[in-house]
């Protein structure tokens, strides 16, 4: 058997196609495995592009779903409004020590079957005024019948001009100073006069919620009585 000296021709000729060998099927594992890289990038990429979909489809359902209960609040407020209320003052409506009126109930913390109600200490409370807050107490049902169908809404409020702010469920008013005013309030502010004056249902941007539940935005439904906000 002879050997084969490395300087030989053919054993140039050898090592050259192994080394070529070697590198062509470098190349092409390289190659298979950046083109399986793209491919589960490409595969991934989909995935997440129709999860987005999904996801931005289901957000828009979900908003515009809850725009519309909105302008259903309104109506039912609108309506219980109109209605010829009682002006006598209930006895669960009192001034707590700091002159704020709110509602008293037996219940603590969030009663999901009764609204609380904010009247600033500094505003004089008149007989119009406590139509208002009768004629907003007929709305817990309405309230609970909102929140019964979806359970991802955090408060529902309804807010007078004079600023007699009620909100569902039931929650304390000690995060409010005694002479707060809504009208300063984002979700307030955002539908009134100025900012929408095409009277529109519209959307805050994000806010820090004053009843201690984080950043949060609110879908407003301004209301208008014989063209009075």
């Amino acid at each position: 058997m002879t050997l084969l000296n490395r300087d030989s021709l053919v054993t140039r000729i050898l090592i050259l196609f192994v080394i070529f060998n070697m590198v062509s099927i470098f190349v092409f594992t390289f190659y298979i495995v950046q083109q399986d890289r793209y491919r589960m990038g490409q595969t991934a990429e989909d995935t997440i592009r129709k999860i987005a979909l999904e996801k931005a489809e289901i957000i828009s359902l979900s908003m515009n779903y809850i725009a519309s209960e909105a302008e259903n609040l309104a109506m039912w407020t609108m309506d219980s409004i109109k209605k010829e209320q009682n002006d006598l003052l209930p006895s669960d409506y009192i001034r707590n020590k700091d002159g704020v009126l709110f509602r008293k109930v037996i219940k603590e913390g969030r009663d999901q079957k009764n609204s609380m109600i904010f009247f600033p200490a500094d505003v004089e409370l008149t007989e119009e005024i406590i139509k208002e807050i009768n004629a907003t107490e007929n709305l817990d049902q309405v309230f609970q019948a909102i929140k019964q169908r979806a359970d991802f809404y955090e408060w529902l409020y309804v807010a007078m001009e004079d600023g007699l702010l009620r909100v569902f469920p039931y929650t304390g008013v000690e995060m409010y100073d005694p002479f707060h005013q809504q009208k300063g309030d984002p979700f307030y502010t955002v539908a009134n006069r100025e900012n929408n004056p095409g009277r529109q249902t519209v959307w805050t941007k994000p806010y820090v919620d004053y009843l201690g539940t984080g950043w949060m935005i609110t879908c407003s439904s301004p209301l208008y009585l014989r063209n009075d906000f």
